[in-house]
């Protein structure tokens, strides 16, 4: 799109058209391609599968919603002008070329801010079309990658396999990742697509090894796809040990699995029944991921010894011999209370925290009350609510210390008359019309939590389960 197509003419049909677009109708358009690309790929129908996937990648359709939301989640505001430029420009480049590509197309924005769509709007538009592909391929318990998939689920399957005690012991590591051109070649040879898909996937991957757009993140959907391709395959690998079999398998009349096996982005968990197969197990690992040039440090716990205690994302695992207590761990209560005191104080030139008296307490707890029914949603499977109970001792504690800096005498008549009201027998923090949540209650408005079971897809086209399931979780 080197031409200049934008003259005036054209910036009105396209200015008007982009307020006409019929948004829901593009996003169910990709999804029905994504649904054909998912079903041929589970048939092996590769041929088929590239050629949906192909549409995917040269569609315009793809392209404007790749843009709409990359520009929806930036700081910075575009034009629609500006919005139809990135969308009818955006083709695969060399990262060489892409700065002169840039001077070519005139835009009204820096090179800094269109590398940053650019990247991104590519990394978008990949995962749209090969997450299906792998969705279909996807190990039995694989979190992380998968669509309407979190961390919950990973949490809810360990936390049920341990319960239910068919296995002794729990083997868990996670390994780090950093892409490298010995991880492009892999990831090349695992990908069996159409030699176009292919070579835009190769393009992307050997230039974001530099990555100066500083979009390259490790929580990323893309980059946890990354990460499900390169370790496709070890599963499978462990479970048809013949020599592993031999060591751990169950007695005849079970009807157990040898192996239980849930994996989570970079995290790995195996559970097993002989202290044995504990050595062997881990040297297939380390071979396996040595073969992959990666590291995996794993961790075995003896799952009968009373009580076994562990963190996994977030969570803190405390194994009794009739329950698992869940917990949130230390340092992730830390994080949320940090947050909070992020909207309240901030550092001045010489580093001092000093709070912002300027901020209303209406204003303070319509910022923060985001953050605590994200946080509870979030630790919405916890067994207990006492954490929580103090949790919120500590934030009405916070908001206390942080608004009395604004009165010189009655402090405290002042801050019940002002701050406090009693709803529904409890006391709250309140101003005007804006009410501080509580983390209990949040926790007891979301306690119901729909499983994802490992063979349900988002394109297994039963549209009632995920519509209930994204239903309750929001």
């Amino acid at each position: 799109m080197c031409k200049d197509l934008f003259n005036d003419l054209t910036d009105t049909r396209l200015l008007s058209n982009w307020k006409k677009v019929t948004w829901d109708k593009k996003y169910r358009l990709i999804y029905t391609l994504q649904e054909k690309i998912y079903l041929t790929a589970l048939q092996g129908d590769t041929l088929k599968m590239g050629q949906f996937q192909e549409m995917i990648l040269t569609s315009l359709t793809a392209k404007l919603v790749v843009i709409k939301e990359v520009t929806h989640g930036m700081n910075y505001s575009f034009d629609i002008k500006t919005k139809i430029q990135l969308a009818l420009s955006l083709k695969w480049m060399n990262s060489v070329s892409l700065y002169s590509y840039w001077e070519q197309l005139n835009l009204e924005i820096s090179y800094s801010t269109f590398s940053t769509v650019y990247y991104k709007s590519i990394r978008l538009l990949i995962f749209l079309f090969l997450e299906p592909q792998w969705e279909a391929y996807a190990e039995p318990c694989s979190f992380g990658s998968r669509s309407q998939s979190n961390k919950k689920d990973m949490i809810v399957y360990l936390a049920n396999q341990i319960k239910q005690q068919p296995y002794n012991y729990f083997l868990l590591g996670s390994f780090t990742y950093q892409l490298k051109a010995t991880h492009i070649n892999l990831l090349i040879k695992k990908i069996h697509n159409t030699d176009l898909v292919k070579e835009c996937i190769e393009n992307y991957l050997r230039s974001s090894l530099n990555d100066e757009s500083g979009t390259y993140s490790n929580n990323d959907l893309l980059n946890a796809l990354l990460m499900n391709m390169l370790t496709h395959g070890i599963k499978y690998h462990l479970a048809n040990n013949k020599l592993i079999k031999n060591l751990d398998a169950p007695k005849a009349s079970s009807l157990t699995n040898s192996f239980f096996c849930v994996s989570y982005r970079n995290y790995l968990g195996i559970f097993y029944s002989k202290h044995l197969t504990t050595q062997w197990v881990m040297y297939l690992l380390e071979y396996s991921f040595t073969r992959l040039y990666l590291q995996y440090s794993p961790i075995s716990y003896n799952l009968n010894s009373f009580p076994t205690a562990f963190n996994l994302l977030g969570f803190s695992f405390n194994v009794k011999s009739n329950y698992i207590k869940l917990t949130p761990t230390l340092n992730s209560q830390k994080k949320f209370i940090y947050q909070i005191r992020q909207v309240l104080y901030k550092k001045d030139f010489l580093g001092r925290t000093r709070g912002l008296t300027h901020l209303s307490l209406q204003e303070a707890i319509i910022k923060i009350n985001p953050i605590i029914s994200s946080w509870a949603w979030n630790y919405q499977i916890i067994t207990k609510s006492k954490d929580l109970e103090m949790l919120d001792e500590i934030i009405n504690n916070t908001i206390y210390r942080w608004q009395i800096k604004k009165y010189k005498k009655n402090i405290r008549n002042k801050w019940i008359n002002q701050c406090i009201r009693y709803i529904n027998n409890q006391r709250r923090i309140a101003e005007g019309k804006q009410v501080l949540k509580l983390l209990t209650l949040e926790y007891k408005k979301n306690q119901r939590y729909n499983i994802l079971y490992s063979h349900r897809s988002i394109y297994d086209q039963d549209k009632l389960y995920w519509v209930y399931r994204s239903k309750l979780h929001k």
